[in-house]
């Protein structure tokens, strides 16, 4: 990235809204790229965090928190995925009606 657009990226505070799961992983994310969109509390990276702490750590509901975090700033994917977990781990249906329809259809294509 030229310097201007790592300028410009910075002052506009881009990395928040930037989508890291829509780019190719194939293509190799940079680490610092990552830990930057996370600082800015970007939702994609939370639900990253968030899926890592819960599946590799212990299925606990502190770890779950953090993919809640993505799920309240809207995050199509950490609601949907916050709302199964509820159900599947803790019988918990409350969070399904979160889940807007046409979030699900597309979620189960």
């Amino acid at each position: 990235m030229s310097k201007w657009m790592k300028a410009l990226a910075d002052r506009c505070r881009v990395y928040h809204f930037f989508d890291v799961l829509s780019v190719s992983w194939g293509l190799g994310m940079p680490s610092q790229f990552l830990k930057t969109c996370y600082e800015e509390r970007n939702p994609s990276t939370i639900y990253i965090k968030g899926v890592q702490f819960f599946f590799s750590f212990g299925f606990k509901e502190a770890e779950l928190s953090i993919l809640k975090q993505a799920a309240d700033a809207g995050y199509e994917r950490a609601v949907y995925l916050h709302a199964i977990t509820r159900v599947n781990y803790w019988s918990d249906g409350h969070y399904i009606s979160c889940i807007p329809r046409e979030s699900a259809e597309r979620m189960g294509n």
